[in-house]
């Protein structure tokens, strides 16, 4: 009973603090409506001297008439504000009641929600599936990535070699505008000219948006072919990893294992492989070196300059391509551990497809606005694919290679005609 007591004085308490806030907002109020007919009683006896002065403007008279109606309805509106304080008080109270009930229905859900999760299994997977996980390493088949997020890998990638590509070589017209004085007239005829997009190159050195094309082409042809080296040739581990037994055991075990042993074999090796070779590995440096260099060689000699003039470049050169080497590390080792119900593969064209025929079917083609056709004869490698194989041995191309045609040399000799 006390208790009840206690509780209905606090509340009375509570009332009349809020009754005498709502007094002393009227309060407030009152002597706001009393100065404001204070200034009505002014602005009146203001109107009625201007109204005797033979000058007054009407301008004048119209702007003080404005401002005693904007008065009036100020008074008006503070008179409905403190007639509507009792109501307010009162809504005020059903507010308090609507919150309450619902901080109840909240715990209620809260407590529901960790019953919920209190019963769900851990989850750490990277990717959801209902297939059930397997305690033996080679059972368990669950993929941990979707291809969805593969593929957006691979696109990455190749949005990562345009931008290297493309960053460097205005950087180097940069240089090469400051250093014009320097130019080497035979230093393109010291060089080997065996491929097809070198010897556009040479061809077209003087003329700089030609220029600008052949750099952008042969500056992919070489990262597509080093990082596919790298990372991406073989089934397993890369070819620069190991010779190609990885391949041939992988094509021994499928003829007598089960695909998810296969896969599961597969995703173990590429990544205890993965470990072995890093960024901190001799192979890495050593390619990111010599990549680096030949960048630059290949610059000097687009531009007819010393390599002088482009050794500043050669720190930055380093830098960007060990970040495009792990990027493409990390696509490497995610496609083939981490998705087993299917074999994904991040693809380029085989070295022996330059001179080929082009084949629209299973790549694409660079700039194809330059009127790339079929048959068309491939002179470089552009960009990266993925390939897609199931159990059963179907192939598909989520994303076909890109490469550089003789359509760009057409094109590029049809523009200087």
């Amino acid at each position: 009973m006390l208790e009840a007591t206690a509780q209905l004085q606090s509340e009375l308490e509570y009332v009349q603090q809020e009754l005498r806030k709502a007094r002393e907002e009227r309060d407030a109020l009152k002597e706001k409506v009393s100065l404001l007919q204070t200034a009505e009683q002014n602005a009146r006896h203001e109107i009625k001297r201007l109204e005797a002065d033979a000058e007054v403007s009407e301008a004048t008279n119209a702007r003080l008439v404005s401002t005693r109606t904007k008065q009036v309805a100020c008074i008006r509106e503070a008179n409905a504000q403190i007639d509507s304080l009792p109501q307010e008080n009162d809504g005020l109270r059903e507010t308090a009641q609507k919150y309450e009930t619902r901080s109840e229905a909240t715990a209620a859900e809260q407590a529901s929600l960790k019953s919920q999760l209190r019963q769900r299994p851990p989850s750490g997977l990277r990717a959801e599936s209902g297939d059930p996980i397997s305690l033996d390493p080679y059972e368990n088949h669950v993929d941990q990535a979707s291809e969805a997020d593969i593929k957006s890998g691979v696109e990455s990638l190749n949005d990562s070699l345009d931008a290297f590509t493309m960053t460097i070589i205005d950087e180097a017209e940069e240089l090469a505008g400051r250093h014009s004085r320097s130019r080497v007239a035979s230093v393109v005829q010291q060089h080997n000219t065996r491929t097809k997009l070198i010897a556009a190159l040479a061809e077209y050195s003087e003329v700089e948006d030609k220029r600008g094309f052949f750099l952008e082409a042969n500056l992919h042809h070489g990262l597509v072919v080093e990082l596919n080296k790298l990372f991406f040739s073989g089934d397993v581990l890369s070819r620069a990893q190991s010779s190609c037994l990885t391949t041939a055991l992988l094509d021994d075990l499928a003829k007598h294992h089960p695909w998810t042993v296969v896969q599961r074999w597969r995703s173990l090796t590429a990544t205890s492989g993965a470990n072995l070779v890093s960024s901190s590995s001799k192979i890495w440096k050593d390619s990111i070196s010599c990549s680096a260099d030949s960048t630059v060689t290949l610059l000097a000699w687009a531009h007819c300059q010393p390599l002088e003039t482009f050794t500043p470049l050669l720190p930055t050169i380093q830098n960007r391509l060990a970040s495009l080497y792990d990027e493409a590390s990390r696509i490497s080792v995610i496609v083939r551990r981490d998705l087993l119900s299917v074999r994904m593969s991040v693809i380029a064209p085989d070295q022996e497809a330059v001179c080929s025929p082009f084949e629209p079917d299973i790549v694409n083609g660079a700039w194809p606005d330059m009127g790339v056709a079929a048959g068309d004869e491939v002179i470089g490698f552009f960009k990266f694919g993925l390939r897609r194989q199931t159990e059963k041995g179907e192939v598909s191309h989520l994303i076909k290679p890109e490469v550089t045609t003789s359509a760009l040399l057409r094109y590029m000799a049809d523009k200087t005609s």
